[in-house]
């Protein structure tokens, strides 16, 4: 027991360190909200999250006919989803700015490189054009008023190399209540990678919450000057730009903030947190739709930008791995985000 404490003392204190630096002096008393020694599951599901995809699931053996993929295992045993992939390639769609997914691209148990860094057993999902696609019931804790959404990802080489468009996350939305002229997406909540100004489509990609207002989906940027806008050594605050690492990603809303968080492994921790500007003229509206939930890509008819709305095909395909994807019906506290980090990737 005592060689135990004296190995895990040291890294409870840099936990410690990092921490006042990262929520600052007057929240260090949320300590006890820490954990240290846990894996990466136990952490999440000690959360008690609505749903829980690890996407670890292994391919099927090659079989005559093919053998059918599995479903993606929800670990709280709600909503299991189903992988899946669009028929044929995916052409670019510059005015709805959706890129191209060809060839495409499903990949199960991939464990190289590595994502989550942690677990050297573990696996994650590559697509390009693949995805997962949860139905979601009306009424389900996935799509509640505050909520904590996080991921693992890994975006490939080329999706930096490609600007101008954007590429989906993890998507729950839904247009409401259908227009007779025009329908769009109104309720529910995105992560995307996408330019950092949409009006200059060449600006570097950042990662981006997006959410309904119950009249439209729009951006919730980051409120700038970053805060801090630099560390010590005088470097500037890069902001959560989309970087070819291992990277951890969590977005909350409590019921009146928004913030996001961007971690991977050498990271600032000074620069991990942003807090995001509130949508206006009104706030989130949860998707009360039911609209289904996608990993990796979005379904027809959910464009982001006009003409509205939008192609009958899939939309925003992501480039690259993901894994370990959670939706919760509340927003954690910055103290789990951090224990979520360092069990993902470590400090």
């Amino acid at each position: 027991m005592g060689e135990w404490y004296f190995f895990l003392a040291p890294v409870a204190v840099l936990a410690a360190l990092l921490l006042f630096r990262f929520i600052g002096c007057d929240k260090v008393f949320g300590l006890d909200e820490m954990t240290y020694g846990h894996t990466y599951p136990q952490e999440v599901l000690s959360d008690g999250p609505a749903s829980y995809w690890r996407l670890q699931e292994k391919p099927p053996p090659m079989t005559s006919p093919p053998t059918p993929l599995p479903p993606a295992k929800d670990e709280m045993g709600l909503s299991p989803g189903t992988y899946g992939q669009a028929p044929s390639p995916i052409a670019a769609d510059s005015p709805h700015r959706s890129p191209e997914a060809s060839p495409i691209i499903l990949e199960l148990g991939v464990t190289t490189p590595q994502l989550l860094l942690t677990d050297t057993s573990a696996s994650a999902l590559k697509v390009r054009g693949g995805f997962v696609q949860v139905t979601v019931p009306l009424g389900s804790p996935l799509n509640s008023p505050e909520f904590t959404v996080e991921a693992l990802v890994l975006p490939d080489p080329t999706l930096v190399q490609t600007l101008g468009r954007y590429h989906c996350l993890i998507e729950s939305s839904d247009p409401g209540t259908p227009q007779p002229t025009v329908q769009q997406k109104k309720l529910g909540y995105a992560i995307y990678a996408g330019p950092d100004d949409p009006t200059q489509p060449q600006s570097p990609y950042h990662w981006q919450l997006w959410v309904g207002t119950g009249t439209e989906f729009q951006r919730v940027k980051e409120i700038t000057p970053y805060n801090p806008p630099k560390n010590e050594k005088n470097e500037p605050n890069p902001g959560p730009q989309v970087v070819i690492e291992p990277t951890y990603l969590a977005v909350t809303y409590d019921g009146s903030t928004f913030l996001l968080y961007m971690y991977r492994p050498g990271s600032d921790v000074l620069f991990v947190k942003y807090q995001l500007q509130a949508p206006t003229p009104a706030s989130y509206a949860a998707n009360a739709g039911g609209g289904d939930l996608f990993i990796g890509i979005v379904g027809n008819r959910r464009a982001l930008f006009p003409p509205f709305p939008g192609p009958n095909r899939f939309l925003y395909p992501f480039w690259g791995e993901i894994e370990e994807v959670a939706v919760y019906g509340k927003a954690l506290t910055e103290e789990r985000i951090m224990s979520h980090m360092h069990a993902a990737l470590g400090l």
